[in-house]
């Protein structure tokens, strides 16, 4: 039996700091407290991914970890203030992008770089 590549895709989680809990089922029309514009700013938003890996299954017992499990965390913010050199009332915006990565192991043998040549044919 060829080895067989698996890719485990990463659990998606996104969250705004502006999210306030509700029911998930609720009679229809559904009331929404305040608009959005008077809500205020709904940032920073954070997106977090968690246990992407990947292995390969070679032979009917064995599991070799090509990429062990690994994940980030991504924080957007954005800020904006009215320009004191400008009479037309423009507005400027400060985007902010910071990530945490968490380690990468890639770990290789011999019957993985077969596996994977495989799959490039």
């Amino acid at each position: 039996m060829p080895g067989t590549l698996v890719v485990c895709l990463p659990q998606i989680s996104v969250l705004s700091a502006g999210h306030k809990c509700m029911e998930p089922l609720q009679e229809l029309p559904f009331v929404v407290a305040k608009p959005i514009l008077e809500e205020g700013d709904a940032f920073p938003w954070t997106v977090s991914l968690s246990q992407f890996s990947v292995y390969t299954l070679l032979g009917q017992q064995q599991s070799l970890s090509l990429l062990e499990p690994m994940g980030c965390t991504s924080t957007l913010a954005v800020t904006s203030h009215k320009l004191q050199s400008c009479s037309e009332g423009r507005h400027s915006f400060i985007v902010c992008l910071h990530v945490d990565l968490q380690a990468v192991h890639v770990k290789c043998c011999n019957p993985q770089v077969s596996v994977c040549l495989n799959l490039t044919e």
